[in-house]
């Protein structure tokens, strides 16, 4: 009779449909800030690689609340799609600020502007490497102002690895980033004019030290090719 009863059991639960799980509110919330917060990372090796995955190890290593196991696969897979679509809104939104940030125009010219305004909430401290990064890019939309959507990023990746190659150090890597900040800042105006302060590297938040080191880990995707897809999405 009970082994009947089991069966029934089992047999009914089998029927029954199974809840689907959904990334919930906060850790959505959570990923949407962290996105931002990633390609801000001075460090980042590419922008168009696989970054979600290393931004998804880096939440891993921060002991984000409420991330699936890695066992769960299928939930995995949803959070890695959302992250892919807050990673493309968040390079969507920096480009627009770049852009407008160019127009000769605009309020927002001085970098140390530029960068508070790109960080927004997301709790970014703001350095002078981000600083060399984000006048990196501003030299991109003022040289690339042709290139759309993805072509765009593209061409920023190819500059980042050819960079790389062609300066074998990180102090020759380092002075090149510096040539084009003092170049930004002398167009742009002096980000200490500004009144907001830098945050030395050393003094960072450990989050964000954990960002940067898994940013850094970011594989660029296949080179020189105007027509491939970002492997993020």
């Amino acid at each position: 009779m009970f082994a009947v009863a089991l069966e029934n059991h089992d047999l009914l639960k089998s029927m029954r449909p199974e809840v689907s799980w959904v990334v919930p509110d906060a850790l959505a919330d959570n990923l949407r800030t962290y996105a931002i917060a990633f390609l801000l990372s001075p460090a980042l090796a590419s922008y168009c690689g696989k970054v979600a995955n290393k931004l998804l190890d880096a939440l891993r290593e921060l002991n984000v609340a409420q991330l699936p196991p890695v066992k769960e696969s299928a939930q995995v897979k949803q959070v890695l799609s959302y992250l892919s679509k807050y990673l493309t809104a968040a390079r969507n939104f920096i480009k627009t600020q770049l852009k407008q940030s160019a127009d000769d125009a605009s309020d927002k010219g001085n970098i140390a502007v530029l960068a508070n305004t790109v960080i927004g909430k997301s709790g970014v401290k703001p350095t002078v490497h981000l600083y060399m990064c984000l006048a990196f890019l501003r030299w991109h939309i003022l040289n690339y102002a042709n290139l759309d959507g993805d072509k765009w990023w593209l061409k920023v990746d190819d500059n980042l690895v050819t960079w790389r190659s062609q300066f074998k150090t990180e102090v020759a890597l380092s002075a090149a980033f510096s040539s084009t900040y003092n170049e930004d800042k002398e167009k742009f105006g002096d980000p200490a004019s500004s009144g907001i302060k830098v945050v030395e590297v050393q003094k960072l938040d450990g989050w964000q030290t954990t960002l940067n080191a898994h940013a850094r880990n970011v594989v660029p995707a296949a080179s020189n090719s105007t027509k491939r897809k970002r492997t993020d999405e």
